[in-house]
């Protein structure tokens, strides 16, 4: 009997020491996302009455999956800046939100990964037809992208200095307004002001066209304030500049904030095209967690979250339900002309496509020239003040060293006389 009982004890102890020695139960492992998109483009909660869509995504990710995933979100000012970014190949986010010409350059750049759309149910259901079909070339086997916003480019104007009026973009050249007129920090907006004005396309390869544009810009550059990309929002609402041309989701949240003594006014562009254009969300090669990236996409497209940006943003939205909502936008989608406009304005506008290298670095090249005397004569003058400041502390220098060598002379030899035989 006693022999039963220390085996017994023996078998317990073993089966004691091997549960000790199995690994214990681990929750899931807590996950990031890394959003990368453009300032002032989607409701982060800042404002009473706003949702925080990412916070929003992370208690929905928890209750559904049962892991925690917190999302790392920054910001950038334009295409290109996003662009260099993950071109470079350093920065691990996992979606980006290009616009539809940057879309096209990196799928042919092998920058963007294919989606897997069984973890974007929302996409068959709620983006509309014309984002499926050929009305847009950006993504034309609807591979890399779930569209997030779209719109168009008109001109934003203080209808306190310049008459109400439906303008183009010859308003941008107008000398009565000189030191008042804002232009677009970024290459293939600002030269698409300049091809439309001039009646050209905005997708021209025609080397004439892009060298004529440059000139224009050239010639408007004296009457330019400054170049923008969110600092319009501060400039027009306190009546610093009185033009712009404007994405018309900014304008809505500009007039509603600016100032007493200001009074903004949007016109489309009439009698000469001008860019629409569509957002998209995009996972890019350098993601490290695309099934997250999809199912974020997926959490984007629903009505809620919709309903969220669209309020924030004042953008169109691609989601059927927000467009045919029941009451649930309740103040930029009054604006309900300038969000969804007649096909017949639409038609006249452009989208803009990849342009073929030899353009790209043409258009490239020459925005690198004009930026480069942005400052006019400043820089110059610094400089040179800069090169003979360092002249003249040289000379001074070498005055002080021929003077201390005199010195040193005088008292060699005052000590040679007083010391003659050492």
């Amino acid at each position: 009997m006693k022999t039963i009982r220390l085996l017994t004890l023996a078998v317990l102890c073993a089966v004691l020491l091997a549960a000790c020695s199995l690994p214990a139960f681990a929750a899931p492992a807590a996950e990031t996302l890394n959003v990368y998109n453009w300032g002032v483009y989607m409701d982060l909660g800042n404002e009473d009455g706003e949702v925080d869509v990412n916070t929003a995504f992370e208690e929905w990710y928890q209750e559904t999956f049962g892991v925690t995933i917190k999302v790392n979100y920054t910001t950038y000012d334009t295409n290109e800046t996003m662009y260099q970014k993950v071109a470079a190949g350093g920065a691990p986010y996992d979606i980006v939100i290009p616009s539809d010409y940057m879309i096209s350059r990196m799928i042919r750049e092998e920058l963007l990964l294919e989606l897997d759309f069984s973890n974007i149910p929302n996409y068959e259901t709620e983006i509309a037809a014309e984002f499926k079909g050929d009305t847009w070339q950006y993504d034309p086997e609807h591979k890399y992208t779930v569209p997030y916003m779209w719109g168009y480019v008109g001109i934003v104007y203080n209808r306190n200095h310049v008459p109400e009026g439906q303008y183009n973009y010859d308003l941008l050249w107008n000398q009565d307004y000189a030191g008042k007129i804002l232009m677009m920090n970024n290459p293939r907006d600002t030269f698409a002001i300049a091809l439309a004005k001039n009646g050209y396309s905005l997708n021209t390869d025609d080397p004439n066209h892009w060298d004529k544009a440059y000139e224009d810009l050239q010639a408007q550059k004296p009457l330019v304030q400054s170049y923008v990309t969110d600092e319009i929002f501060d400039k027009m609402q306190s009546g610093e500049a009185y033009i712009s041309p404007c994405y018309y989701g900014d304008f809505l949240v500009m007039r509603d904030n600016q100032a007493d003594d200001v009074d903004l006014a949007f016109s489309p562009i009439v009698g000469q095209t001008t860019n629409k254009y569509v957002d998209c969300m995009c996972v890019p090669v350098t993601a490290q967690n695309k099934l997250a990236a999809e199912r974020y996409m997926d959490f984007m497209c629903t009505y809620e979250m919709g309903i969220a940006n669209a309020n924030y943003t004042g953008y169109s939205s691609p989601l059927n339900s927000v467009k045919n909502n029941e009451g649930d936008l309740e103040y930029y989608y009054q604006e309900d002309a300038l969000l969804y406009p007649d096909e017949s304005v639409l038609s006249g506008y452009e989208e803009f496509l990849y342009l073929e290298r030899t353009t790209q670095a043409r258009m490239d090249n020459q925005w690198k020239t004009l930026k480069r005397s942005e400052l006019g004569p400043w820089p110059y003058v610094i400089s040179l003040g800069v090169i003979l400041g360092a002249a003249v502390a040289y000379v001074v220098h070498k005055q002080k060293e021929k003077r201390a060598e005199i010195l040193r002379q005088k008292a060699r030899e005052k000590y040679a006389k007083l010391h003659p035989f050492q």
